[in-house]
């Protein structure tokens, strides 16, 4: 908006002043005139002399103008230097990044690809690149007990799940779970306590791995944890005093014991427990080569009917996985149900065993660790395979 103010003649100083007083400073000099006024219009005499200014009024004020302008600029340095900044952050994150990657690498594949001689996938290798702390922890232990390396990375594929923001794989829960729930999806298990009453259950394996001891803690529990009603037949002919040791022990929980060394003698002694739960069978062990002394018990035992018959292979954590494979190579033309994996307190590389027992492909029924009876024997759990491992 513009504004005529016409002043007597006075100094431009003063004439400032004057507008300042009227306007403020919100006010910008346009153009400064002298002229004269008559007092009688078209006569030029007497005349006064004036000064005329022209101003602007804007239509925001001077000082709140500049005060944006100055504002403006600020927070356009303000942008421009946290641009900057975070430019700067984020290159430097990149850089983390990509040194953590490549420590990451050159940490974890020379050190755990092909520990254990086997050929990899390049996908078992790219995926034992991209485990996280935790998992190759567990990594670790496996290959501690002995694991095969290629079951180990099956393991450690069922405990592990994918962190996108770390691009790692790393434990889905505590180890204890986590390897809990891996071995439960890659082996079986069962227990003896969900069978169905009237089943008869013997122990099948070479000399040595204590199957007599093994039974003695399997029936103490029935009888003492479980209040099942159960009854022993031995068919051990060959240890001198094996059938006397158990035959004792038995008769302190007073559970009823029968000597049979034939066929006839063994379905008198079926005839004596028909009301018992269970029947558990003795056996002496036997080389895996004594083809005759196997076909012998086996042909004492062949009347019993086969959904109520329950042979579960023995053998210990302590065997050559190959020894396993060949006692099994042998006994399979019976009818294998189950496995009973033993003397796990006498071996640290309890792993070794399970690149045999993943391939016989039977279910795991008890887990023995010492000698004490009724102790030192667990079920066959996942749970419970997981602290023998991680013992």
């Amino acid at each position: 908006m513009l504004i005529r103010k016409v002043f007597p003649s006075k100094d431009i100083v003063e004439i400032q002043e004057e507008l300042r007083k009227l306007y403020g400073n919100n006010f910008v000099v346009i153009e400064i005139n002298h002229i004269k006024k008559y007092p009688i219009p078209f006569i030029p005499i007497f005349g006064k002399e004036f000064t005329e200014v022209i101003i602007e009024i804007p239509d925001k004020p001077v000082e709140t103008e500049e005060e944006e302008q100055k504002e403006e600029f600020k927070k356009e340095v303000v942008e421009e230097i946290l641009l900057k900044e975070l430019e700067e952050l984020k290159k430097e994150l990149q850089s983390l990044k990509e040194d953590l990657s490549k420590n990451t690498k050159e940490k974890k594949i020379p050190i755990r690809v092909g520990a254990k001689k086997e050929n990899l996938s390049e996908d078992d290798k790219k995926f034992l690149s991209q485990l996280g702390d935790e998992a190759l922890n567990l990594l670790d232990i496996l290959h501690e007990k002995a694991f095969p390396e290629k079951l180990a990375i099956k393991i450690l594929r069922e405990a592990t799940g994918y962190d996108i923001e770390q691009e790692l794989f790393d434990l889905k829960d505590t180890p204890q779970k986590a390897l809990s729930e891996a071995l439960e999806k890659l082996f079986e298990f069962r227990s003896l306590e969900d069978e169905d009453p009237q089943k008869v259950i013997a122990l099948i394996g070479p000399t040595g791995v204590g199957k007599t001891t093994t039974i003695a803690k399997i029936v103490s529990n029935f009888v003492l944890n479980n209040q099942r009603s159960v009854g022993v037949i031995s068919l051990d002919t060959f240890r001198v005093g094996g059938a006397q040791r158990l035959e004792s022990f038995l008769k302190v929980l007073e559970i009823p014991f029968r000597k049979a060394d034939t066929k006839k003698a063994f379905e008198t002694a079926l005839e004596d427990f028909s009301d018992k739960e269970f029947l558990f069978i003795d056996i002496a062990g036997r080389s895996v080569y004594d083809e005759l002394s196997w076909k012998e018990i086996f042909n004492i035992l062949g009347d019993l009917e086969e959904e109520k018959f329950i042979p579960l292979l023995t053998v210990s954590f302590n065997m050559h996985p190959d020894v396993v494979l060949e006692i099994y190579e042998h006994l399979k033309s019976y009818p294998l149900k189950g496995l009973v994996l033993t003397k796990a307190d006498e071996t640290y590389k309890r792993g070794a065993i399970f690149s045999a027992i993943e391939k016989i492909s039977l279910p795991m029924y008890y887990f023995t660790n010492g000698q004490k009876v009724p102790h030192n024997i667990m079920p066959a759990t996942p749970s419970n395979l997981a602290k023998l491992i991680l013992e």
